[in-house]
């Protein structure tokens, strides 16, 4: 017996580019991703990949009611060349959103820490960095530009709310009265939140590229009821200069001498209370040595190392640091790199002591710009090469 047609089943999103390695398609609002994000009969991956009749490797994500740019990879060094890109931060988003409140800026920069959702009661905040840039005022509300640096949940939604200039449409982080204004007004009924562009290095050549979802008709008509004439707004968008990230180099012998020499500050991955671990005895060496030290244990929060709090990640820190000291086994070190790479600014380089390597670990290190020590001991080279102690340069912020 044959099996009746789904007719719930809705079309494919739009495809904006295809190639060899990618695509690129326009997600409506209320569709899922993929199944696994969201409890729905049906999910974009599923759509695409029987629309074009080829395997889809998710790398990024929107949120079920945000519509907008999403790109799949087509086969898995796509994948990993473009989840690098994430990794790293450099692949650059911008989306738009009808807000609240008339918004009192031209451009505002939010660096505001946000709470990983998956842990309940989340006790150490993550950095989170959005760029804000006001477009369009219509009476008590205002068409925004959101360009996220970092990738927390969420993160668009939660730093408006943090301004009080909450998204229309939002039923989680907005005000009822004004979704229900939108709703019987000017007919919007979804979250007003749309990943507009979406810009990367291809994973054919590292040429940049850039895509844009044009607004949605579910958007369009509320717009301009609300009265608000988007098209010029839009035009001014323009695309950004994405930069081929330098491949950095393996360290030698010399070159460990001018980190040690140049370097000031530096974070400490396993670091570790216990005097007789190398964790502890090679940072502690460096402390004494006049180097800033901050310690990085995600099982040691709430204590604190040479004169620092320990920090849960890498990505946590709270300043600019010169190289991070790995005092992790192997094996561990894939599961450090997204955190490694997710730092703002990326480190100088990353030292692996004595007893840890691992090649694809390095080579995706090298590939984000980042020099490499292999195998070495920053305590003995420095005591090779005799350098002096240093002068401690204050905590950043103190006068």
């Amino acid at each position: 017996m044959t099996a009746a047609p789904d007719t719930d089943r809705p079309t494919a999103p739009t495809i904006l580019h295809r190639d060899a390695r990618i695509v690129v398609v326009d997600k409506p609002a209320g569709l899922a991703v993929h199944k696994g994000w969201a409890v729905a009969p049906h999910c974009v991956l599923d759509l695409v990949r029987d629309a074009i009749g080829q395997h889809l490797f998710p790398v990024h994500r929107l949120d079920q009611p945000t519509s907008g740019v999403l790109v799949f990879a087509l086969d898995k060094e796509a994948a990993r060349h473009l989840s690098d890109q994430l990794c790293a931060q450099a692949v650059f988003k911008r989306y738009v959103a009808i807000v609240r409140g008339p918004a009192r800026f031209d451009r505002k920069r939010v660096d505001h820490p946000l709470a990983d959702l998956s842990r309940k009661g989340d006790p150490d905040p993550q950095r989170a960095v959005t760029e804000f840039q006001h477009l369009l005022t219509s009476g008590r509300y205002s068409f925004v530009s959101s360009v996220p640096e970092t990738g927390r949940s969420h993160q668009i939604r939660r730093h408006l709310k943090h301004l009080s200039l909450h998204i229309i449409g939002d039923v989680k982080y907005g005000k009822g009265e004004h979704n229900r204004f939108f709703r019987d007004n000017f007919g919007l009924n979804r979250l007003a939140l749309h990943a507009l562009d979406l810009g990367f290095l291809h994973p054919d050549d590292d040429r940049p590229v850039f895509y844009r979802a044009p607004l949605p008709d579910d958007l369009i008509g509320p717009l301009a009821a609300a009265g608000f004439d988007t098209t010029a707004a839009l035009a001014q968008l323009t695309p950004p200069k994405l930069e081929v990230p330098v491949r950095g180099t393996m360290i030698d012998y010399e070159g460990r001498r001018r980190l040690l020499t140049e370097a000031k500050t530096v974070a400490v991955l396993g670091a570790h209370p216990e005097a007789t671990r190398p964790a502890f005895y090679v940072p502690d060496y460096l402390s004494r040595m006049g180097y800033r030290v901050l310690p990085v244990n995600a099982t040691r929060v709430g204590e604190a190392l040479w004169g620092q709090a320990i920090t849960a990640d890498l990505a946590g820190l709270a300043e600019p640091v010169d190289f991070v000291d790995v005092f992790r086994p192997s094996s561990a070190l894939e599961g450090h790199l997204d955190d490694l790479l997710a730092m703002r600014p990326l480190p100088r380089a990353v030292w692996l002591q004595l007893g840890i390597h691992d090649d694809a670990f390095i080579e995706r290190v090298l590939d984000a710009g980042i020099d490499v020590v292999d195998n070495a001991c920053a305590l003995a080279d420095h005591r090779t090469f005799a350098l002096p102690a240093k002068t401690q340069s204050p905590a950043p912020g103190t006068p």
